[in-house]
C-alpha cells in the first residue's frame, strides 16, 4: 500500500474512515464520541484477539489515571452504535474478568471500496531502527497501526517522552557533539478528580514535595514515595480554610512558606483581605503564623526576606512588602494606585533584581527593577508580548512560561522560554518552545537549587453537561444524567421555545462551536462552527432565531458581534457590536426584551443597554457601579422580560433591579456568601445559583426571600450553573471540574 492511499477498513456492515475520523453505515455517519471511536480502533487491531481491559486503558489513556468504569462507559457506547443488544454480541465480545475480543474480520480497503488487505488483525508496520537518532532506535520495537495515521491512538508517556526529546536534540545538536539528555517526566501524586491536587512545591534539595488538596496539606519524601499530613494550626480550628503553598522554598530545604485563604474562593478571584501567612516545617513542628490579611509571594534565594502583598483594591491587592524570615522588620516595597494592582514578587538568581506583575499597560504584564533603585523596565519587547498566567525564572536566567494553544479539543499548553540578561532584565533572544505537549496545561511551577528537576500541576478541565428533571416544587431535581457526552469541553447555553431542544457550545470539533440536540436523541446538529475560541447564544424572544457571540483568536480582546440566525436554516446578519467582555440575555414570549451589558472603559460600571434582534442596539437602561473585575458580576433577565438580576460580586447580596419601576430589592441569601452563579428560575419566583465550598461547589434554589435549598453537591467541582428549560420541567446543568496531580520534569 503507498503511503498516498488513505486507509479505509470494513467489518460486517460497516466502513470505518481512520483518516476523518468516521464510522459509517450503508454510506450514513454513525454518531459516536472521539474516545469511542478510538477504542473501535484499537479493537479493530486486534481483531479476533483478546485485549486486557488494563492493555486498554493504557492504550486509551497513556497519561491519566482513570477509573475501569470510563472504559466500560465507552464499550457499552459503542456496542450501541454498532447496534448491538444484551442478547446478540455479534461484534464486541466480554471476556469475564479479562477484557474483551472483537469478533469480527477486518478488511482493509481502498477509497472505491477494492480489498486491500485481509487478517485476522490488521497489518502493524513496524519503525526501523536507523543509526541516526537516539529516538529512532529506541521506538525501533514499539509497533503501531499504520504509522502515519494511527500513533495518536496507541502513543504512550514514554513515546511523548522520546518525541520531545527528538525535537529538542535536533534543533540544539552540533557536529560532533553528544546529545543531551532526554526529558524525562515523573509523576509524584496520584489524587483523584474528587480530591484533586490543587498545588505544590518542590524543595531546593529534591528531596520533599509539599502540596495541597481538598483534604489539606502534605509533605512527601520522593524517594520513598512516604506523606504525611501538616496538621491544622491550632489558631485555625474550626475556620474553613484553603491552602496555597508558595514556588520558593527556604534555601535549607526545611521549611516553606503557605498561605491560607477562606475556602470556596476561587483562586482566579483570592487576595489578601482574609487570608493569613504561615510557616510549616518538615522537622514536625507546628505551623507558625507570621501575618495576616496577607499572602507570600517568594523567598529570597538567600533565604534573608519573604514578598507578600496586601490592601486590597477594586482589582487585587495593591502594596508589595518584604518582611524577615519570621515575619519581622516589615516594610512597604511599591504600591500603585487605587484602579490598579500589582502582585507577586519573586528574586533574580543572585538576589539584587527582582520582577512582578502590574496592571499597568506593559507587554507581557511583566516588570523587573533592581532592588536598589531604577528604572522599571518590561521584561518583554513590545513586539514579543506573551500572555501567561505564571512565569518563572530559572537558576541558570531562563525565563520559563506555559502558553495556552488555541484550535486544541481541551485545554493545552506548553512551556516556553526566553534566556534573560540579570543586570538588566531584559529577554536576550527570541522565546522558544520548550515541550510539545498536548491535552493538558502546567501550573505552580517550581524548580529545585541546581536547575536540574521542576515540579508543576499537571492539569486538565473537564466540562459536562447533565439534564435533570425538576420535581413539582422547582428546587429539587431527578434523574440527572450526562447530556451530549463528549472528550471535549461542553457547557450549556439555553433552549429552544418548546423545551425538547438543548442549545449547547462544544470544542468537539477542535474549536468552540454551537450546536443543539433534543432530550432523547443522540446526534448534536451543529448550528455555528468555525475557529472560535469562546462563544455563548441565546434564543430570541420569538422562539425563532439564535441570537450568539463567537469570538475568534485566543484571547481576543477586540470588539464583540452579536449575530443572529433562524434556527431553521438560513444566513446569520449582524445585529449590534459591543464592548470586549460583554454578555447579553434574552425575555421569553410574550415578552420582546432583549439586553446586553457592557463593562465601562475605567471598569467601574456595568451598562446595561437594551436592543432589538432585529433593529439593534437601543436605550440604556441603568448603570451599576461595580467594585471588581466583570467576571465576578454575575447577571441575568428574568423570563418575562421585566426584572434584572445581579450580584456586584460573590460575597454580595443578590439585587432585583425593576425595568418598570427602577426600583432595586437586595436578597440576603441565608447560610451562603460566595455566589458564583445566578439564573432565573422558569417561573421567575426564584434563582439557581453556585457557592463555592471546600474542595467544591453546590447548587442551591433560592427563593425571593433569600431562602435557600441545596440542589446538588459537586465534589471537586471548579465550576457550576444551570439553565432550566422554559416549561420549568427540566434543568440543563454545567459542571466544570480539574484534574490535578503533581509531576517532575528533568533534562530540560
Amino acid at each position: 500500500m503507498s503511503r498516498e492511499t488513505n486507509h479505509f477498513y470494513e467489518f460486517g456492515p460497516f466502513r470505518v474512515d481512520a483518516g476523518r475520523q468516521l464510522l459509517l453505515r450503508g454510506g450514513q455517519p454513525v454518531s459516536l464520541t472521539s474516545k469511542a471511536f478510538e477504542t473501535l480502533l484499537v479493537l479493530m487491531q486486534h481483531s479476533e484477539q483478546m485485549v486486557s481491559k488494563d492493555e486498554l486503558m493504557k492504550l486509551l489513556w497513556p497519561d491519566t489515571f482513570v477509573e475501569e468504569s470510563n472504559l466500560t462507559q465507552h464499550i457499552s457506547m459503542l456496542r450501541k452504535a454498532l447496534g448491538e443488544s444484551p442478547q446478540d454480541r455479534r461484534y464486541i465480545v466480554t471476556m469475564p474478568g479479562r477484557g474483551y475480543r472483537f469478533t469480527q474480520k477486518v478488511r482493509e480497503v481502498s477509497d472505491s471500496g477494492e480489498l486491500l488487505v485481509q487478517s485476522h488483525s490488521i497489518e502493524r508496520v513496524t519503525v526501523e531502527k536507523t543509526e541516526s537518532s537516539q529516538l529512532s532506535a529506541a521506538l525501533a520495537s514499539f509497533s503501531v497501526v499504520r504509522q502515519r495515521r494511527w500513533n495518536w491512538i496507541l502513543g504512550t508517556a514514554v513515546v511523548t517522552a522520546f518525541s520531545v526529546s527528538a525535537a529538542f536534540w535536533l534543533a540544539r545538536r552540533q557536529p560532533n557533539s553528544p546529545p543531551p539528555a532526554e526529558m524525562k517526566l515523573r509523576q509524584l501524586t496520584t489524587n483523584t478528580s474528587e480530591n484533586s491536587v490543587t498545588n505544590g512545591a518542590i524543595s531546593p534539595d529534591g528531596k520533599y514535595l509539599a502540596y495541597t488538596d481538598t483534604q489539606g496539606m502534605h509533605i512527601k519524601l520522593i524517594e520513598t514515595g512516604e506523606s504525611r499530613a501538616v496538621p491544622q494550626p491550632e489558631a485555625l480550628n474550626g475556620k474553613d480554610v484553603e491552602w496555597r503553598i508558595i514556588p520558593e522554598w527556604f534555601p535549607d530545604s526545611t521549611r516553606f512558606v503557605a498561605d491560607a485563604y477562606p475556602a470556596g474562593q476561587s483562586p482566579a478571584f483570592s487576595s489578601s483581605q482574609g487570608s493569613s501567612i504561615w510557616i510549616i516545617s518538615v522537622l514536625g513542628r507546628p505551623p507558625h503564623k507570621l501575618r495576616d490579611d496577607a499572602t507570600a509571594y517568594s523567598v529570597s534565594p538567600d533565604g534573608s526576606s519573604i514578598s507578600f502583598g496586601t490592601n486590597k483594591g477594586r482589582r487585587g491587592d495593591r502594596e508589595i512588602w518584604l518582611m524577615g524570615p519570621d515575619g519581622e522588620d516589615a516594610r512597604k516595597l511599591y504600591e500603585i494606585g487605587e484602579n490598579g494592582a500589582i502582585c507577586c514578587l519573586h528574586w533574580f538568581p543572585h538576589g539584587q533584581r527582582v520582577w512582578y506583575g502590574t496592571t499597568d499597560k506593559v507587554p507581557g504584564g511583566i516588570v523587573t527593577r533592581d532592588l536598589s533603585g531604577g528604572a522599571i523596565a518590561p521584561i518583554f519587547p513590545p513586539l514579543e508580548t506573551q500572555t501567561s498566567w505564571e512565569y518563572t525564572v530559572l537558576p541558570d536566567n531562563r525565563l520559563l512560561y506555559p502558553i495556552g494553544e488555541s484550535g486544541a479539543v481541551g485545554q493545552t499548553c506548553n512551556y516556553w522560554v526566553t534566556t534573560l540578561d540579570e543586570r538588566t532584565g531584559a529577554s536576550t533572544d527570541k522565546p522558544k518552545r520548550l515541550t510539545n505537549w498536548g491535552g493538558f496545561c502546567p501550573n505552580g511551577t517550581s524548580v529545585t537549587a541546581d536547575g536540574r528537576k521542576l515540579a508543576f500541576l499537571k492539569w486538565m478541565g473537564h466540562s459536562s453537561t447533565y439534564i435533570a428533571e425538576l420535581e413539582a416544587d422547582g428546587n429539587r431535581i431527578a434523574n440527572p444524567h450526562r447530556f451530549a457526552p463528549s472528550e471535549g469541553q461542553d457547557h450549556p447555553l439555553d433552549w429552544t421555545a418548546d423545551s425538547k431542544e438543548v442549545i449547547f457550545a462544544s470544542n468537539r470539533n477542535g474549536h468552540i462551536g454551537i450546536f443543539k440536540q433534543s432530550l432523547d436523541g443522540d446526534t448534536a446538529e451543529p448550528l455555528v462552527t468555525g475557529k472560535f475560541d469562546e462563544a455563548d447564544a441565546r434564543v430570541s424572544p420569538d422562539g425563532t432565531s439564535l441570537l450568539y457571540i463567537a469570538e475568534a483568536g485566543y484571547g481576543s480582546k477586540g470588539p464583540l458581534r452579536v449575530m443572529r440566525m433562524p434556527l431553521a436554516e438560513g444566513t446569520s446578519v449582524l445585529v449590534l457590536t459591543a464592548l470586549p467582555y460583554s454578555e447579553f440575555r434574552c425575555a421569553r414570549s410574550p415578552s420582546s426584551v432583549c439586553v446586553i451589558s457592557e463593562r465601562t472603559e475605567d471598569r467601574k460600571q456595568m451598562v446595561i443597554t437594551l436592543f432589538d434582534p432585529l433593529k439593534g442596539r437601543g436605550a440604556e437602561i441603568v448603570r451599576i457601579d461595580i467594585d471588581n473585575e466583570a467576571k465576578k458580576f454575575h447577571w441575568d433577565l428574568s423570563p418575562d422580560g421585566t426584572r434584572i438580576c445581579f450580584t456586584r460580586n460573590p460575597q454580595e447580596p443578590i439585587e432585583v433591579f425593576s425595568l418598570d419601576s427602577h426600583a432595586t430589592q437586595a436578597i440576603h441569601v441565608k447560610d451562603w456568601n460566595n455566589l458564583e452563579s445566578l439564573d432565573w428560575t422558569a417561573d421567575g419566583e426564584g434563582f439557581f445559583a453556585a457557592d463555592g465550598v471546600h474542595g467544591g461547589m453546590v447548587l442551591l434554589h433560592v427563593d425571593l426571600q433569600g431562602s435557600s435549598r441545596v440542589v446538588q453537591k459537586f465534589q471537586g467541582g471548579a465550576a457550576v450553573w444551570a439553565r432550566p428549560s422554559p416549561d420549568g420541567r427540566h434543568l440543563a446543568i454545567s459542571e466544570y471540574r480539574i484534574d490535578g496531580n503533581i509531576w517532575t520534569l528533568e533534562n530540560f
